[in-house]
């Protein structure tokens, strides 16, 4: 295998910014769009590791970092959501808020990425700092083609 892939929806502009400090990254943006309905119309992106140089079956560390900017969703509540399709043992799921603006109140929530649904989260799993700025949220053992998710009030 050269590489793995993990799609990444942005709302709007301007385009979000990918990086990893681990391997090279390919991003390429996709057509898909909705067939129809009150969806929004999604930009996707293909944000994809190479990982060509790694062991066969052997576990390895990747790291990417996905940067949006000014991605609220609506001005009375917004989310932001963290797919992760493949198998890994720890994820970290970090959202920086503007200094101007924090959430007043917030959730997180998970739940398959094949249902609409999700669950509330209530473990210790998370990290307020920066005077709020900033949650942190350690994921141990997330389950595959799930999607971890924190909602949020203004």
């Amino acid at each position: 295998m050269d590489s793995f892939c993990i799609r990444h929806a942005s709302s709007g502009l301007p385009t979000p910014e990918f990086s990893s400090t681990t391997h090279d990254l390919a991003v390429k943006e996709t057509t898909e769009r909705p067939v129809g309905g009150p969806q929004p119309r999604l930009r996707i992106f293909d944000v994809c590791v190479r990982v060509s140089r790694e062991p066969v079956d052997n576990w390895f560390d990747t790291q990417i970092t996905a940067v949006y900017w000014n991605a609220f969703n609506s001005p009375e509540q917004s989310w932001a959501g963290m797919p992760l399709p493949h198998q890994t043992r720890n994820a970290t799921f970090a959202i920086r808020f503007p200094s101007q603006k924090r959430p007043t109140i917030w959730e997180r929530r998970e739940g398959s990425r094949d249902t609409d649904t999700s669950e509330l989260v209530t473990d210790d799993a998370i990290r307020v700092t920066d005077g709020g700025r900033e949650l942190k949220w350690g994921i141990q053992h997330p389950r595959r083609n799930w999607v971890y998710k924190v909602v949020w009030k203004w």
